[in-house]
């Protein structure tokens, strides 16, 4: 049995169909100061993806395009579509370690548009806070979360 008191064993599609329903997500739209505070909290780069704008001119001109790149946002968020451009990625190989001749000692890294990386922020921030409200995540959850670290995942191991 659960803890909601479904038995598992009777119907193991019960657990599915019930116990992970949430509510669908409603993105609130974004204004242009949030727009401008994502924008600030890139590194400056003079390298850039397959877009012409690196993240320094970005920075710069923030302010003078903050409102229509906020008026994009909502829209793809409204939509629920990503314009194809911004999907657009240069793909570069890094070195891991090891011989530099060895194809195998590479990680691909994907350089994506200014742009895109400020829209995914924007779309991160509020799935993630739909995560947190609603409680998707299990408790067992700790990689890729900032509160409960694997860390602290490492000390529950330890003490039980």
């Amino acid at each position: 049995m659960t803890e909601q008191g479904h038995n598992i064993n009777k119907n193991p599609n019960l657990l599915a169909k019930t116990d992970f329903i949430n509510p669908s997500i409603k993105f609130k739209n974004t204004s242009p100061k949030e727009i401008e505070k994502n924008i600030n909290s890139l590194k400056i780069k003079e390298s850039y993806g397959c877009g012409v704008v690196s993240t320094k001119i970005l920075k710069i001109s923030a302010p003078f395009i903050s409102s229509r790149l906020s008026y994009i946002c909502n829209k793809c968020m409204l939509s629920g579509t990503f314009h194809t451009r911004l999907k657009y990625a240069t793909v570069k190989p890094v070195l891991e370690k090891g011989d530099k001749k060895n194809v195998a000692n590479y990680r691909p890294i994907s350089l994506l548009t200014s742009f895109s990386r400020v829209f995914e922020q924007i779309i991160y921030d509020r799935l993630l806070k739909h995560i947190e409200t609603n409680n998707v995540l299990a408790v067992e959850q700790f990689g890729f979360r900032t509160s409960p670290s694997t860390e602290k995942a490492s000390y529950k191991l330890t003490i039980s």
